[in-house]
């Protein structure tokens, strides 16, 4: 590796999901390609999330084949329709059996663009999500945006949740604030290269001195410098030097910073 190269963590990245073939099964010569591309542009491992049991079930072989470079979590994605009961409680089955191969329980959350009907359930569920994190002492990879992170953010508190990240966080300034009180974590994306609101989030961060991670959310497609090319963890370097410039500070130390955060929020995987 290149002694320039800043050395990132994407603390979330839907990896199964850009690796997987139609039929279900896993692409592994593709699944190879990109990881070592993104080795070689800094990238030292990636989050990778899931969103329902099957995703769950790739995940961990992902992990099984790159295990120092894969962090696992499992979980249901809010925005997708929430399983039955069964399947559901398989899904908690799985991840207590997988304790001590996964790094968090996620995808989980409330539901903001698609499928608001499902709102009840998903709080219910979350609740159960947030029992769990603190059975397992496991952290949350929530999504829960805007109105939802509010009610997230109640939920997390009640259940005695100690570490979670917001992905992908867009909420009222006040709620960014108590988020940052009750010690949980905050990202930016490559939004922030070109999107007021994802700088405005680094420097309200940073301005109370906390740290940031850093995630691209892969496969999802961005705009400005990043329009019309596939989503890549590699972009990383890119999204920090964004983020210092923003913040007015240097990339190197702010890369560090949210590599150590990465390693505490996550670090089960480097005990596995």
């Amino acid at each position: 590796m290149e002694s320039g190269l800043l050395k990132v963590y994407d603390a979330h990245l839907h990896l199964e999901a850009m690796v997987s073939r139609e039929d279900g099964k896993i692409d592994w010569d593709r699944a190879k390609a990109l990881v070592e591309s993104w080795q070689m542009s800094g990238v030292e491992g990636v989050l990778a999330v899931s969103v329902d049991r099957p995703s769950s079930e790739r995940t961990l072989e992902l992990k099984e084949r790159f295990p120092g470079f894969v962090f696992a979590a499992l979980g249901e994605h809010p925005e997708r329709p929430l399983s039955p009961e069964r399947e559901f409680c398989s899904l908690l089955d799985l991840i207590r059996s997988e304790r001590g191969r996964i790094s968090a329980i996620g995808e989980v959350g409330l539901p903001h663009y698609h499928r608001k009907d499902q709102k009840p359930l998903a709080l219910e569920r979350l609740r159960i999500w947030s029992s769990l994190s603190r059975e397992l002492s496991l952290p949350l990879a929530l999504h829960a945006v805007y109105e939802g992170a509010e009610e997230a953010l109640w939920v997390l508190r009640e259940e005695g949740v100690t570490k979670a990240h917001f992905h992908w966080l867009k909420a009222a300034e006040e709620v960014v604030v108590e988020i940052l009180a009750a010690g949980y974590h905050i990202s930016v994306t490559p939004e922030v290269c070109y999107r007021k609101r994802a700088r405005e989030l680094a420097r309200q961060v940073r301005g109370k001195g906390f740290p940031l991670l850093f995630e691209t959310d892969g496969p999802w497609p961005y705009e400005g410098p990043f329009r019309g090319e596939p989503s890549d963890p590699s972009w990383l370097s890119k999204v920090v030097c964004c983020t210092a410039e923003a913040v007015g500070e240097e990339a190197a130390p702010l890369a560090h910073e949210g590599a150590e955060t990465f390693r505490f929020l996550f670090g089960r995987a480097f005990q596995a």
